[in-house]
């Protein structure tokens, strides 16, 4: 009898832990890597509000190409494996793991703006619009923008 009892609790608790384990997906690494691209875009668009030259612009513009290229072989495994959060970012429907990141992403559109302000004072430089250009196709690659979405924030 109490070996039968042992072996419903340790059913049930099975049965549990998997029903949980199922119903509360944490995906993975994705949203270290979206705190990742949030803390180099925000870094990037402080320098570039504050920015002195375009030379200035153009060094922030680089580095930051070159730290958002170093993690798009994980982005890119990222979005194919956990595709349908992306699905669920693309309806608004953010999963309770990705809200805390989510937030921040919304509170980005400040940062942005501040360094699009930066890169208008020195608009009519031709390094500078070439940055720009760079800057906005980076961008493109966060991790939260789902491609077949055009690139579209949720």
């Amino acid at each position: 009898m109490k070996h039968a009892r042992a072996l419903i609790a340790a059913i049930l608790l099975s049965a549990c832990l998997i029903i949980t384990a199922c119903s509360g997906e944490s995906y993975g690494d994705l949203p270290v890597m979206m705190e990742r691209q949030v803390d180099l875009i925000e870094a990037a668009a402080r320098h570039l509000a504050t920015a002195r030259n375009a030379a200035d612009i153009v060094a922030v513009v680089d580095r930051f190409s070159a730290d958002m290229e170093q993690l798009s072989p994980r982005v890119e495994r990222l979005r194919a494996r956990y595709h349908e959060a992306l699905e669920f970012l693309a309806r608004g429907d953010i999963p309770q793991p990705l809200r805390p990141v989510m937030r921040r992403v919304k509170n980005l559109d400040n940062e942005l703006f501040r360094a699009g302000a930066g890169m208008m004072r020195f608009s009519g430089d031709p390094l500078v619009e070439a940055a720009r250009r760079k800057f906005d196709q980076v961008m493109k690659t966060v991790a939260w923008r789902k491609e077949q979405s055009g690139g579209q924030k949720p």
